[in-house]
């Protein structure tokens, strides 16, 4: 299935304890619940083990815009809201070929 929608999640951590990577791990889990979620990917800044960006690849731009407000994020935000996260949100759909 080809990606038709990408959305990328920047953090921004207020600090680094043992077990970050492990919490943004399990989130990607999570995140890839998403109904028409094909992958989530976690990249770790450069030069700033402060920052992450995460990745979505989409089917659809409209089942990535329903995961904007799916329990998967709401509850992926609210995690980063607890460890005191600064947060980006981008988004951008692919031109399908031939259209």
């Amino acid at each position: 299935m080809p990606i038709v929608a990408i959305n990328t999640v920047h953090i921004r951590l207020s600090h680094v304890e043992g077990e970050t990577r492990d919490i943004l791990q399990a989130l990607l889990l999570t995140l890839r619940e998403s109904p028409g979620c094909l992958g989530y990917g976690m990249t770790p800044g450069l030069d700033d083990e402060l920052c992450w960006i995460l990745s979505g690849h989409w089917a659809s731009q409209a089942e990535m815009t329903e995961h904007f407000s799916s329990p998967q994020m709401v509850s992926a935000i609210n995690l980063m809201l607890a460890l005191r996260a600064h947060l980006g949100f981008a988004s951008f759909c692919l031109c399908e070929a031939g259209k």
